[in-house]
């Protein structure tokens, strides 16, 4: 969608729905003379010493080789190395409405004096409904600071003694916090104002307590709902002026303005994790979030669901993320993270290795697999007094300890296959006592894109990312032509509906394009994102488009496939295979490279790659406590464990680990006590 939301959370959380609603987090963070005053980074802690019995005998390990089809292996690997390597491009939308509009010169911002407002003063705005529809309403200035206005739709009533303490604290508090650990908005910005502006509206849905519209950043010239300012919109349905989580989601979206300057198209659950941690940086509570989490842990931390209730997971898992990233590396460290401009895991592995961070128990650099897998040891235990006092969250002491997804009381070597999501967590607690012999196995492979058994070889897939423009493009000759000329493909598409758009265009000059129609696109544009005739939404398969080029007869033509991303979520992409114009022989199915087609952030696919497995073994009261192992594909990883002197019963922790796919991993486990 296009925008970066904070929603809000309608569950009965029992007996800690109490301690969730406290605004200001106790013995927490603390905003003292206008500084951030945080707990030291636990990575620097010193090695305490075991406070109870520990147990002489440790679990061993062995990995084994089991039967995996090489020549499938190499496919597998070798997709991965596209994926790694194919950067893909940051969206622009001044420079698309120069390419869909043909409009030349449009300036970045306006280069008038801002306009001065008095309180009284009204303006119309576009606010982005539940039904993903740009609406016009006029609102009226309630409220002005040095650094904010606080616009409210016409027709509210609002009380003056709320309102100002609501922006005073904003301004005061929030507005500085933010900005000193994150950075700063853009300033002054597409309105050449340096003004922060608030508009405070209804019909977001009852869901929504506020958001970001990401087009608000250009000029009206190049996206026809932007009010073109530095902008969030509270809810007005369901955000009180008095309520703290108010204060909290102005918080979230103002990191949201922030990020959006810096690194446009970072990943979204990277980029909601910040925003929440920015609440509890400024001592608000974040909503209850991490608590639904802590349910049910295996959800994808490095995707985001459109649907509202998986979504409550993935804000609580990337606020605990954030929160434990700054607990463990302290805040130069998060804020490198937050201005990296890679995304993703990738932007992690990459601050750790500029930086030169290590693990003072291994003295390697650590990877983002490393941390990921520290992370999940750390939701389970909870403990500082574990090795070196890395897995506990010094700076949020209320986070909630995770549950274990299955318990094992009979060991019998009756395999058990269950699957994981990617970088999603299984806690499997063995209480069958005594000896234990545990043998655990994965798939060696799995796909990118969800299971399409009528395409087995190789495609062009447009990569998905957010805030993104990716195309391929190429060149034919029909000058030697006349009549008929057909164009025909098959494609398969995921696409998030009324904000991304995957477009068939031609040339005849390298700088004009025009939109071809085609079967299947579709002109509803709801949100203002298309640009004209494009596949939006999803197939139900693989289906085959026909287009007549016969219009290019006698000249040379370039086609582009050209997929464009909004701010916030992408679906699984656009894929197009078996490309063929008749009338001149051509036929492409990509099998042996790209087919004369220039890519830019589409990529050659072979829809298989590596399935990786991130497995730590937890053992309090034996000598090593924490085992981790990264099983490999196609490795058996054996362990011989002995629990008779153990203080708890051992937990295995299983997790996924194939960052460029959302597909489900299986597994199998073997536990056999003696």
């Amino acid at each position: 969608m296009d925008k970066s939301e904070k929603i809000i959370l309608f569950i009965l959380l029992g007996s800690v729905a109490a301690c969730l609603i406290v605004a200001v987090l106790t013995g927490a963070i603390m905003y003292i003379s206008s500084k951030i005053v945080l707990s030291e980074p636990t990575a620097i802690a010193k090695t305490s010493e075991p406070t109870v019995a520990v147990c002489e005998v440790t679990p061993k390990m062995t990995k084994v080789s089991v039967n995996v089809d090489n020549e499938l292996m190499t496919m597998a690997t070798e997709t991965q190395h596209f994926l790694q390597i194919t950067v893909i491009p940051t969206a622009d939308l001044n420079v698309l409405a120069g390419k869909f509009y043909g409009k030349t010169n449009i300036p970045i911002r306006l280069d008038t004096p801002p306009q001065q407002f008095a309180i009284g003063d009204k303006m119309n705005f576009y606010k982005l409904n539940d039904v993903n529809e740009s609406v016009l309403t006029s609102a009226t200035l309630r409220y002005a600071t040095d650094n904010a206005y606080f616009w409210a739709e016409d027709n509210l009533i609002l009380d003056k003694r709320e309102l100002k303490n609501l922006m005073d604290t904003f301004s005061n508090e929030i507005y500085p916090i933010n900005q000193e650990f994150f950075g700063k908005e853009w300033l002054p910005g597409v309105d050449n104002d340096p003004h922060l502006y608030i508009l405070y509206a209804g019909g977001l849905g009852s869901g929504v307590a506020g958001h970001v519209v990401t087009t608000d950043t250009v000029l009206p010239i190049a996206h026809e709902y932007s009010n073109a300012k530095e902008m969030f919109t509270i809810n007005s349905d369901v955000q009180t002026l008095s309520d703290p989580y108010t204060l909290s989601t102005m918080a979230h979206e103002l990191q949201h303005l922030i990020h959006g300057y810096h690194d446009p198209n970072e990943e979204l659950w990277l980029n909601e994790g910040f925003s929440e941690l920015a609440t509890l940086l400024n001592g608000y509570d974040a909503g209850g979030f991490d608590v639904v989490f802590s349910y049910d842990p295996d959800m994808q931390l490095n995707d985001w669901s459109d649907d509202a209730d998986l979504s409550n997971s993935n804000y609580g898992a990337s606020f605990l993320y954030t929160t434990y990233l700054l607990d463990r590396f302290g805040e130069e460290v998060t804020r490198a993270v937050v201005a990296d401009p890679m995304n993703g895991f990738a932007s992690v592995d990459n601050v750790f290795n500029s930086n030169d961070i290590r693990d003072p128990l291994t003295e390697k650099i650590v990877t983002a697999d490393d941390f990921f897998t520290d992370w999940t040891i750390t939701n389970f235990l909870q403990d500082s007094g574990i090795l070196d006092g890395r897995y506990h969250y010094s700076n949020y002491m209320s986070a909630p300890k995770v549950d274990v997804t299955e318990t094992f009381y009979e060991c019998t070597g009756v395999p058990q296959i269950r699957t994981v999501h990617q970088y999603g967590t299984d806690y499997f607690q063995i209480s069958c006592g005594g000896k234990i012999q545990l043998q655990f196995s994965g798939d060696a492979t799995v796909g990118v894109l969800p299971d399409s058994a009528q395409n087995d070889g190789f495609m062009m897939w447009s990569n998905r990312a957010d805030t993104s423009d990716m195309m391929m493009t190429r060149e034919f000759d029909f000058t030697n032509l006349s009549g008929k000329i057909d164009f025909t493909f098959d494609t398969w598409y995921e696409l998030e509906t009324d904000f991304d758009y995957v477009y068939l265009m031609a040339s005849v000059d390298d700088r004009n394009w025009k939109i071809l129609k085609t079967p299947s696109c579709t002109s509803i544009n709801p949100s203002g994102n298309s640009y004209g005739c494009g596949y939006n939404a999803l197939t139900s398969g693989w289906q085959t488009e026909r287009v007549d080029l016969s219009s290019y007869a006698g000249k040379k033509v370039a086609l582009r496939f050209e997929y464009i991303t909004d701010g916030a979520i992408s679906g699984e992409g656009f894929a197009i295979d078996n490309l063929k114009i008749p009338k001149i022989g051509y036929a492409e199915g990509f099998e042996e490279s790209n087919g004369g087609w220039t890519v830019d952030g589409f990529v050659r696919l072979q829809n298989i790659i590596p399935q990786t497995f991130l497995v730590s073994l937890i053992n309090e009261g034996s000598m090593t406590p924490i085992q981790k192992f990264h099983v490999a594909p196609g490795e058996e990883l054996n362990l011989e464990i002995d629990t008779t002197c153990f203080t708890q019963d051992p937990v295995l922790v299983v997790s996924a680990s194939s960052r460029y796919t959302r597909q489900i991993a299986t597994y199998t486990l073997k536990m056999k006590s003696n």
